[in-house]
């Protein structure tokens, strides 16, 4: 294992919001991030890219554990053969660990 993978994510809880003005904010006033990009329909699209991301990471994390497990154990059930490897790799990336 190297150090990444023993670092928990401590992170602002979510859910984040965007404000419309250059920052991502966690409900109400406090800031999480200010954005910058050439134009303002980019940072637009960036922040609610960002914040879309990060409120659905821990419910994306739960499915693939959930889905993982259920291939797992399916006994007879046909899926693609690489399937679990990809589920495997998206939650090594949701966790910091790839």
């Amino acid at each position: 294992m190297n150090k990444r993978e023993n670092k928990t994510m401590n992170h602002t809880p979510t859910p984040w919001e965007y404000d419309r003005e250059e920052q991502i904010v966690k409900r109400g006033t406090e800031i999480i991030a200010d954005l910058m990009s050439p134009t303002a329909d980019g940072m637009k699209a960036n922040g609610k890219f960002i914040v879309t991301a990060c409120n659905a990471h821990k419910d994306l994390v739960k499915a693939c554990k959930e889905a993982i497990g259920f291939i797992e154990h399916s006994s007879g059930d046909k899926y693609p053969e690489n399937l679990i490897e990809l589920l495997q790799q998206a939650l090594a990336k949701a966790e910091g660990k790839s």
